[in-house]
């Protein structure tokens, strides 16, 4: 479906010829919808080439899934151990207001993390697999040897999200740092921040409220107690600098 003429056409490649800048856009991973919604086009990507379109303005899960999957399988033929995937701040996924981009994104997470899993039934094409008016592919490529790493901050309360979750048996959580190594933290924190504003102090008194606000506020997840700290920081900053004016 895709790997085999994306090989041939490679083979046969004349870098002379202008598709061949559309095939390795195509071969990047760029999206290449401008070049296959129009049937009229003389470099369009499905018929002008022969290996299906990747898009980015609509569904596209089963053949992102499919060629990731499919250079696991490659890459294990070749006597590696296979294809490693890291993702980080997978939460992101969840800043959009646009319901349907956030659908699509959570697809794309469960399509290829049950690909990873070895999921039988995404080896298959199925009727409701159907989209775009094109010809879809299989989630997994054969046998795949993927390894997917998804690393996230703690989200409560999304139901995609949890879902997503529910999927993966292997997990590790990092555990909440007590206030001891969070107060470390804080004054390392402080000294780089003096480091930045020369000029920059604050009593033992104030310097001990920051902290203590900081702790309540971001409930001892870290991000956000660097967060609330840096920015009382340059409050204090700021403020002092407007006093002396």
């Amino acid at each position: 479906c895709f790997l085999t003429p994306m090989l041939k056409r490679l083979k046969d490649i004349d870098l002379s010829d202008m598709q061949s800048e559309v095939f390795w856009q195509w071969v990047e991973g760029e999206s290449t919808k401008n070049y296959a919604i129009d049937p009229l086009s003389p470099f369009r990507v499905r018929g002008g080439q022969r290996i299906p379109a990747l898009y980015d303005f609509s569904t596209a899960t089963d053949f992102y899934s499919y060629i990731l999957t499919g250079l696991s399988f490659l890459a294990h033929q070749l006597g590696l151990g296979g294809l490693v995937i890291i993702l980080d701040e997978v939460e992101t996924i969840t800043h959009t207001w646009n319901y349907s981009d956030y659908t699509r994104g959570l697809n794309f997470l469960e399509g290829l993390t049950r690909s990873a899993l070895n999921c039988a039934e995404l080896k298959r094409i199925e009727s409701r697999m159907l989209h775009n008016r094109v010809r879809p592919t299989p989630y997994s490529y054969r046998e795949p040897h993927l390894l997917l790493i998804l690393a996230t901050t703690p989200t409560h309360g999304l139901r995609g999200l949890e879902e997503l979750k529910n999927l993966i048996d292997k997990k590790t959580y990092l555990r909440n740092f007590t206030e001891a190594e969070i107060e470390v933290i804080y004054d390392n924190l402080l000294e780089v921040y003096k480091c930045a504003y020369p000029h920059f102090s604050i009593d033992a008194s104030r310097r001990e409220n920051i902290f203590k606000a900081a702790l309540q506020r971001s409930k001892r997840e870290l991000r956000e107690f660097i967060k609330f700290s840096s920015e009382a920081f340059d409050w204090f900053r700021l403020s002092s600098a407007e006093n002396t004016e």
